[in-house]
């Protein structure tokens, strides 16, 4: 996750790699890493960087496979509330 820091070419191609990966994933750990990875750098500490923030909105738009609906997040109430109020915010 260290290359997704400023807005420049190769933030956007690592977070279109990461998007693309987590929507064509064909199993639902794969998904999992991937936000479990995003979500502990968001609640670690300030500031974000960009591309950590551009990627985590490109995932949650994601309409066919929606973040809140994954059954690992519904599994973890923290993560599922938390995951809804952020969806309200995109």
């Amino acid at each position: 996750m260290h290359h997704l820091r400023w807005a420049n070419a190769h933030t956007a191609w690592f977070s279109s790699l990461l998007v693309d990966t987590f929507e064509t994933a064909a199993e639902d750990s794969q998904r999992e890493a991937i936000t479990r990875v995003l979500l502990e750098r968001l609640l670690a500490a300030r500031p974000y960087p960009f591309g950590l923030l551009y990627t985590f909105k490109n995932i949650l738009s994601l309409t066919k496979h929606r973040l809140v609906d994954q059954p690992f997040v519904r599994q973890s109430a923290e993560i599922s509330v938390m995951l809804k109020s952020c969806q309200v915010a995109v």
